[in-house]
């Protein structure tokens, strides 16, 4: 079996909110968490990003320059419990991996969050490697520091 197949980045974190809000801050307040300024696939800067909440749904940056740039779109959508999108920010760079975050109370007002990056192939392993670091940086710096920020 090749190894690089059974590739993924897992990471699980642990947020003081019931599932319902921690869904939802996840998805409809993504623009308030992303680190845009430091995690952004436009050449310029980009000023906001976006998740549709839905199947189907695009997630995508609006650079300075109000240009659109996708990341990828919704491919399962069970709210407040489960999102999975592909994910293909930079469509140069062949990076058509999937993202898969299941949401699951643990406790009275908390969740456990189990996120998911799978689908890596022998020509990204730079882009794995980057990867692994870069969703700390947006899974923790940004979305578990907004969730303890909303919840005090």
């Amino acid at each position: 079996m090749n190894q690089l197949a059974s590739l993924a980045i897992r990471k699980v974190l642990l947020v003081r909110a019931p599932v319902m809000l921690a869904f939802e801050y996840f998805t409809r307040d993504i623009d308030q968490w992303w680190p845009i300024a430091t995690h952004s696939c436009a050449k310029s800067s980009a000023k906001a990003c976006r998740l549709e909440c839905s199947p189907g749904g695009r997630i995508y940056e609006i650079a300075a320059d109000d240009r659109i740039h996708l990341w990828g779109h919704v491919t399962d959508w069970q709210p407040p419990f489960h999102l999975r999108f592909a994910w293909e920010p930079d469509q140069a760079d062949h990076i058509g991996t999937e993202v898969q975050i299941d949401f699951s109370a643990n406790g009275r007002d908390r969740t456990r969050i189990e996120f998911l990056h799978q689908g890596w192939q022998p020509h990204q392993m730079k882009h794995y490697v980057d990867y692994r670091r870069d969703w700390d940086v947006v899974l923790i710096d940004g979305y578990q520091a907004y969730v303890r920020r909303r919840r005090l």
